[in-house]
């Protein structure tokens, strides 16, 4: 019983693992990475709203 146990696990890996090299990997995309979307030149700029908190 424990053999075919053991051999059933062994085949689900084997298949596990050759589904997992034939599927597309995923593409993991960054911060910054949304197309369209652009910034304001002075994005970094100081805000006055807090300047009494830079003082």
């Amino acid at each position: 019983m424990l053999h075919e146990l053991w051999d059933y696990l062994k085949q689900l890996k084997s298949k596990t693992a050759e589904t997992a090299s034939a599927t597309k990997p995923v593409v993991r995309r960054g911060y910054g990475s949304v197309p369209g979307i652009v910034l304001a030149d002075d994005f970094d700029a100081p805000l006055a709203d807090f300047a009494h908190l830079m003082a």
